[in-house]
Parts: structure tokens; sequence; C-alpha cells
């Protein structure tokens, strides 16, 4: 039985720090499905770019267009392809329809090869892709409506309503050496109005585990893999 072509894409996090394991277990895959692996692309690379706009997942696109006869991408699993599924099945069905199969080691249903049932698995995963928006839709429809959300829009709001020297007055009060909560007291502005005026006019830092957003401090996050704030959702790439 002749073994059929393909290439393989990895992409690693920072917190992962290599692709060492994606490969073997690739590598183990492909040999166990008489997949031979003619070449290889790899990145360190944030999950929250779209793949298509990734310098080596490019090469790998590229690759496979001057290379007709190679007609399978392998992945250690499909979230090397996006955070989102949305992003992951705007990739994978792009692929499919030039004739490259999208195969995950980890997601088994991507190991059918019947061009039909492919077909009908993508129909199913476009299916997937809509209900997805429409929940996000309705988380942030939802969310909206909460008292403590509508607190935080109308001081990003407030923001903009703040004259330039009012502004100019709480730097100068910080570069004399004033407290944050001396300069709220003072102003009568809030401690975050505070913070995001000296904060957008380059006067304060905000540190590497603090939320760029809201200030608030980040947490590990044991399902994203990442920095994130409990307060506002931000999450660290």
């Amino acid at each position: 039985m002749s073994q059929r072509l393909c290439i393989a894409y990895y992409r690693v996090s920072t917190e992962e720090q290599s692709v060492e394991q994606q490969k073997i277990t690739v590598h183990k895959f492909a040999e166990s499905r008489g997949f031979s692996i003619v070449k290889e692309f790899e990145e360190d690379i944030s999950g929250s770019i779209s793949a298509v706009e990734r310098p080596r997942f490019k090469e790998a696109l590229a690759f496979l267009e001057q290379h007709p006869n190679i007609k399978i991408l392998l992945v250690y699993s499909l979230d090397r392809l996006g955070r989102s599924f949305r992003d992951i099945f705007s990739t994978m069905s792009a692929l499919e329809r030039k004739g490259i199969m999208v195969i995950s080691v980890r997601e088994e249903f991507t190991h059918i090869m019947h061009p039909q049932i492919r077909d009908l698995i993508i129909a199913i995963l476009a299916w997937v892709a809509q209900y997805e928006v429409y929940l996000i839709r309705e988380r942030t429809r939802l969310a909206l409506q909460r008292p403590d959300v509508k607190e935080k829009i109308a001081r990003r709001r407030k923001y903009d309503k703040i004259d330039e020297d009012k502004k100019q007055f709480i730097i100068e009060l910080y570069n004399r050496g004033y407290s944050i909560k001396k300069i709220a007291k003072l102003t009568g502005e809030t401690e975050y109005l505070v913070k995001k005026i000296l904060k957008l006019n380059g006067v304060l830092e905000v540190g590497e585990y603090s939320c760029p957003r809201c200030f608030h401090r980040l947490h590990w996050d044991e399902v994203e893999k990442k920095y994130k704030c409990r307060n506002c959702g931000y999450i660290k790439a």
C-alpha cells in the first residue's frame, strides 16, 4: 500500500515552550495511518491570531499550492488552527474547498477520508459555528443588561467627557508625588478614571500582571492556559 503524502503544521504558544511533544504524537499517528510527512511547519505564536495571518501557516498554504499532489494537512489538534470555533471552522472549510483534508490527531471525526462524509461533517461544523455566534451575541446582550456592566460602560464613556485641563491637572498632581487615591479625592473622579488618564497619557505604566483595560490583577486561568482578568475578561496573549 502506497503512502499518502502530507505536510504537518505545529503551533506552540509561549506557555507551552516546545512543539516536540506535538511532533512525536503526530509522527506516530502518521506512521500508523500510512502517511508520509514531506515537510513540517512550526511557529511560536498566539492562538488569538488567525491561522491565515500567521507567517509559517502562509508558507504551508503556499507549499500546498506548489505541490497539488499533496492533499493532507496534519495537525496535533484543531485548536492549533485558532482559538474560537469560528476561526477553526473558517480555516478548515477554506482548505477543504481547495481539496485539502485537515486531519487532527486528537479529533477522531477528522480521520474520515471519504469525501461525501467529510462534506457532511463540514456542514455540521458550519451549523455549530453559526450557533456559536448566536450564543456569543445572546451572552453579550444579557451581560449589557447587568448593573455592574452598565456602570463600567458609563465609566469608560465618562473619560471622553473630562476636559483636557482636568486631565493635565491630574497628570501634574501625579508627577508631584500625589497618590492615585489622593488625586481621585481631590478631583472628584474615581480611581479607575485617574489610572486610565495616567495610562493613556503615557504617565502610568501597567505592571506585567495587571490588566491594561481595568487595572485589576491578572490571574492564571486553567481553562484558557493564560493570564486573565476576572473583572473585565481581558486575556493576556
